[in-house]
């Protein structure tokens, strides 16, 4: 994936969340939604990274994840679409 290149990042980033999506994996599966939540940022799809990132919060949220509840509230803060 070339710099620069945001509809691969985003093609990407829904083949590695397919992947986590096959188990039950719940750290795994919220890492994946927020990286697919940074590449639809990057890609201009504001609504669509909001939702990502609130769906990996709430399997954070769920597991009591702090790390992961905390990068998943930084990115909504910072990028203001939660």
């Amino acid at each position: 994936i070339g710099d620069g290149d945001a509809d691969a990042g985003v093609a990407a980033a829904r083949t590695g969340l397919a992947i986590a999506d096959t188990g039950d994996w719940s750290f795994l599966r919220a890492s994946a939604r927020l990286v697919l939540a940074r590449a639809l940022a990057a890609a201009g799809d504001a609504p669509a990274a909001a939702h990502e990132a609130g769906s990996a919060l709430d399997l954070s949220r769920a597991k009591g994840h702090a790390a992961g509840i905390a990068a998943a509230e930084s990115f909504l803060r910072s990028t203001a679409v939660g």
